[in-house]
């Protein structure tokens, strides 16, 4: 059976508290050159995404804005003076996420920002140990799944080989996993244990690993916007079941093209949500290609929509291309996607498998299970 991995994802969980939150950020750099610049990608108090930067002056910089709530923010230090932007700074080595709320941050910089030393008010520090303990593990992780891929191009026979690769990631996977449940169990009146369980990969088990998790949490965390609006997920996980019509969606494929669930009528098809920025959805990614390549001849397709947003948008295209995904892929590009929204998706990967009918079959189904299925329906 598939394991439902807990991954913290870059993401920007929607908090609507009803208040402005002033922060500011002051940071040195110890070895920097003269062109050195910091960047700062952030939710500011009307929602939208900000994208700022800082010259490094005297080896110092600053930052400073007004956030709707706590949230994460990407930080990226460029010491080569060529300039970054909100689309391509997540994929620089020289990034990382830093937790935002009102206060000041300070930030102790070497050389690299990955080992900056961060500290500032309580949930900065909370995402600081969070970060630290699963770190090193998620990066392994994305190292083990760029092995896997590289070597699913060059001999996609080897099963063997990508099997031990797959049983690595789920391992580390469930490192993380178990570290996260720590993370929150010990923070229950942390904003940051709830962001976590907000951005946690899963799928059919919903219900039986988050409300626990959730119902750990303090009154005062619970009785935040955010926390009434995840018991509200909670509640109305599992609704969208097997056995009824699936909702139809319509969405811009990465050319524009508006593409509806109507278009694949007569056809068994999977609607597959992910992002580029899912590692777990990245790690099932290979095994997805391998049931279109077996299927897509007799009468079934996939159709992938991304929770990726515009700043994530070449992101998005690049992992298209890099994990061979030649089928259908569409995306709104909004933070609150409204095709996850008609599912009830709030958490990835997750999948439906929907029959010529449009009507749901099966869901949250591991490519060994569609294998099976398939192979009876499509005699």
């Amino acid at each position: 059976m598939f394991k439902y991995v807990l991954i913290a994802v870059i993401v920007l969980p929607t908090f609507t508290f009803a208040q402005k939150l002033k922060f500011s950020i002051n940071g040195s750099i110890s070895m920097h050159s003269p062109k050195s610049k910091v960047y700062l990608s952030y939710e500011d108090e009307q929602g939208k995404m900000n994208f700022d930067s800082s010259n490094v002056t005297n080896g110092n910089f600053h930052f400073s804005g007004i956030i709707a709530n706590p949230g994460r923010a990407a930080i990226a230090l460029d010491h080569t003076g060529e300039g970054l932007t909100i689309r391509n700074m997540y994929n620089k080595k020289d990034t990382r996420l830093i937790y935002l709320d009102a206060g000041v941050i300070r930030i102790v910089i070497k050389d690299s920002i990955l080992s900056a030393k961060v500290t500032g008010p309580e949930t900065t520090n909370d995402f600081e140990v969070y970060n630290g303990s699963v770190s090193p593990f998620n990066k392994e992780r994305m190292q083990v799944i760029d092995e896997s891929l590289t070597h699913y191009r060059k001999d996609p026979k080897d099963t063997l080989t990508r099997n031990e690769f797959r049983k690595k990631s789920e391992e580390i996977g469930e490192h993380v996993n178990d570290l996260t449940k720590q993370f929150i169990y010990s923070h229950p009146d942390s904003y940051v244990s709830l962001d976590l369980i907000r951005s946690m990969g899963s799928g059919s088990v919903i219900p039986k690993i988050i409300s626990p998790l959730f119902n750990s949490l303090s009154d005062r965390i619970k009785k935040t916007s955010a926390g009434q609006r995840v018991s509200y997920e909670l509640s109305k996980a599992g609704k969208i079941v097997a056995g009824i019509k699936a909702p139809v969606f319509s969405q811009p494929d990465i050319n524009g093209k508006m593409v509806s669930l109507n278009d694949f009528k007569g056809k068994y098809v999977l609607v597959d949500f992910w992002a580029s920025w899912c590692s777990g959805c990245r790690a099932e990614n290979p095994r997805l290609v391998k049931v279109y390549e077996k299927y897509k001849d007799r009468g079934f397709t996939i159709v992938s929509i991304s929770l990726d947003d515009a700043s994530t948008k070449a992101a998005w295209i690049t992992a298209i291309k890099k994990d061979g995904l030649v089928w259908t892929n569409v995306s709104d590009l909004q933070r609150s996607n409204a095709a996850a929204k008609l599912y009830g998706v709030t958490l990835i990967p997750r999948t439906f498998l929907i029959d010529p009918n449009g009507v749901i079959i099966a869901k949250d189904w591991h490519a060994e299970e569609l294998f099976k299925k398939l192979d009876v329906v499509l005699k």
